[in-house]
């Protein structure tokens, strides 16, 4: 041991543990990650679904296949209309003998982008509005479970309101037809979920014995809700001063309240790219019989927000439809296509856009007869790198303040006369490093359907979580102080 060394040894000052360096640094990343989380203008908050009174239900021998069907009336065609549906593993819905799906995806990824589902015990929202109709109606349902040993099992329920505020729903009972086999009639003209096929020779379901309690959403942030409110606006364009595109803008204020929930839906007859804040979020061909809905709740931030759809090759029947609504500090705000969005001409000023009517009821292209009103598409979209870029830049801060704090603490420890203890900065480092853990174990727990960010990432864990830590520390410190007395 040399002279200098020595030295320091009778002063007390020993040189910091690398294993306390590095848990106290991982404590102020994850901190910093968490906290900014906790203070975030939105936080993810999965839809868990309602099921009402509906049942689990498979076939009466338990097969692994099965289909289902159920005819139900409705008084009247709905203004909106939404079906919840949950089976084992890939599942194909029909109403009124139309496959319930979209036969793309427009750049963007859905499990809706086939007229097959596969959702290994997931669960998802439908826009049916445009395929239930007043009268007699038939939902058909096949599904094939492939990586679960066990029944075909089925969970249905499905909502909807007619213009005068009633409302009807439908339910999965025992009274619903199934079969093991995807029966034909009439030679063959008949499919098995035709509203014309006779399925009184179908055996009725039984209840499945084993209740599932948590399905995973396939669309998390899809709610109910948003087939009441969507889609809403106008359709709207350039006029004389449309050229080959257009960029429609709308600002807005959100001031200091969290948002909840903030859905956008766009519908276009040519090609539009979505931009939130600076951060594109989508590009599409044209929608028009659909309305692509988005959650753009994690792009929104505090203060000023902005909107932009660029559109372009729309041609002769020009029109995009925008619905986004925000619901913020427990109040709604609507920000869909109509006068306060403005738009950019190729002179470089912005103005007011021509509204060319409700999207309810507006026709969208010359070739349609009547009107008509889109259905909602949910589409997910890929984390574009400018959002983890922002959610880096709003972690920094919080991480560089908490790893000072802590550092502070460092300078505390080393002052007190426990610190000369051989050993007791080496213990030290085990609380945070358990602090650590169970701060990297929450980021996990957001995956967990029975959880959302709301619940996991709240001030009073974080604090609890630190204080822990501090106060294990500090009787560290204490012992040790016993200890060299």
């Amino acid at each position: 041991m040399t002279a200098y060394t020595e030295q320091r040894e009778a002063r007390g000052i020993r040189r910091v543990p690398a294993k306390l360096w590095l848990a106290l640094g991982l404590s102020a990343l994850l901190l910093g990650a968490v906290l900014s989380r906790a203070l975030a203008p939105y936080q993810h908050q999965p839809h868990r679904p309602d099921w009402g009174d509906s049942q689990w239900i498979s076939l009466p021998g338990g097969e692994p296949v099965g289909y289902y069907r159920y005819e139900f009336n409705v008084a009247a065609k709905p203004a909106s209309a939404h079906l919840e549906i949950a089976a084992p593993d890939q599942f194909t819905v029909y109403l009124n003998g139309n496959p319930i799906g979209f036969p793309y995806t427009n750049g963007a990824t859905s499990s809706t982008s086939s007229y097959s589902f596969r959702s290994t015990m997931e669960f998802d929202d439908i826009d049916v509005s445009q395929l239930l109709k007043g009268g007699r109606n038939v939902i058909a349902v096949a599904v094939t479970r492939l990586t679960y040993p066990g029944a075909a099992s089925l969970r249905v329920h499905a909502g909807w309101r007619e213009d005068d505020g009633t409302e009807g729903r439908l339910d999965s009972h025992p009274g619903w037809r199934t079969s093991t086999r995807p029966e034909r009639q009439l030679d063959g003209t008949v499919m098995w979920f035709n509203p014309e096929f006779l399925d009184e020779d179908w055996p009725g379901a039984v209840a499945h014995p084993e209740a599932i309690d948590w399905v995973h959403p396939e669309h998390g942030w899809l709610t109910p809700e948003v087939f009441t409110l969507l889609p809403r606006g106008n359709w709207i364009w350039g006029g004389a001063a449309a050229q080959l595109g257009l960029t429609f803008r709308r600002e807005f204020d959100l001031g200091g309240a969290r948002v909840e929930h903030a859905w956008i839906g766009i519908a276009s007859r040519g090609t539009y790219s979505l931009t939130v804040n600076r951060i594109p979020i989508a590009s599409a061909s044209p929608t028009s019989p659909y309305m692509d809905t988005y959650d753009i709740g994690p792009y929104l931030r505090s203060g000023r927000n902005l909107i932009d759809v660029d559109a372009s090759n729309l041609g002769p029947d020009a029109g995009v439809a925008v619905s986004a609504v925000v619901r913020s500090g427990g109040e709604l705000l609507d920000l869909s296509s109509d006068g306060q969005w403005t738009m950019h001409t190729a002179d470089g000023h912005w103005q007011a856009p021509v509204l060319l009517g409700s999207v309810h009821g507006t026709p969208v292209s010359a070739d349609k007869q009547g009107t008509l009103q889109p259905s909602l598409r949910p589409l997910e979209v890929a984390i574009p790198a400018q959002l983890l870029w922002r959610e880096f830049l709003r972690a920094l801060p919080w991480a560089l303040l908490s790893g000072l704090a802590l550092l502070v603490l460092l300078v505390l420890c080393l002052l007190v006369s426990a610190s000369r203890r051989p050993g007791a900065l080496e213990s030290l480092a085990l609380p945070w490093l358990l602090a650590d853990c169970v701060l990297a174990i929450s980021f996990l727990f957001v995956y967990d359907v029975r959880f959302s960010e709301a619940q996991v990432y709240t001030m009073p864990a974080i604090l609890a979580i630190v204080l822990a830590a501090a106060i294990w520390s500090i009787a560290i410190l204490i012992e040790a102080a016993d200890e060299r007395r």
